[in-house]
């Protein structure tokens, strides 16, 4: 059982998807990403993976932000460890 889950160290995730709010898509109302992936014990994101789009063209945006974020690694007990993440990102203006 984890004692913590991953957290990300500087929020750049939220604000690197609203640099793009520029973006639009077919359906505006759409513009999101759900993203899955791993943080290691390390605190770095790897198998990474779109999981649920609306927008093809806001996944490679998306994976690329996510590539690049930083965590702080879940925890169990003391010990860190890696663990699977999901995250939404949105692209629209309305956060």
């Amino acid at each position: 059982m984890f004692s913590t889950s991953p957290k990300e160290i500087g929020s750049k995730i939220d604000s690197l998807a609203k640099s793009f709010n520029g973006l639009k898509c077919p359906d505006g109302d759409k513009n999101v990403v759900f993203v899955e992936f791993l943080v290691d014990s390390a605190g770095n994101t790897s198998d990474i993976k779109v999981t649920k789009s609306f927008c093809p063209r806001l996944d490679k945006i998306a994976l690329k932000i996510v590539e690049i974020a930083k965590f702080k690694p879940a925890l169990c007990g003391e010990k860190k460890t890696q663990m699977r993440m999901t995250y939404k990102l949105n692209f629209s203006q309305s956060f």
